[in-house]
């Protein structure tokens, strides 16, 4: 399971740097407003999400049942 959310989270991060990446080329192409409130977003989902999994990763750096962090999606 552990294996799945990292690799869960690695595809999303990948997504994530390359939508941002395609929103600011296309930005630099077309200047529109539209763009920089979506790149905007892009960005806070991408802090969200990695604040996200170091949240995951401190929590499950507490539990006593070897730091799993299925254990801790379950209990949030």
């Amino acid at each position: 399971m552990e294996q799945i959310l990292i690799g869960f989270y690695a595809l999303f991060f990948a997504t994530g740097f390359m939508g941002v990446a395609a929103l600011y080329l296309l930005d630099l192409r077309l200047r529109s407003q539209l763009l920089k409130l979506l790149l905007l977003v892009q960005f806070l989902f991408l802090i969200a999400m990695g604040l996200i999994l170091v949240y995951l990763y401190l929590q499950s750096l507490t539990l006593p049942d070897a730091g799993r962090i299925e254990t801790t999606i379950i209990i949030m």
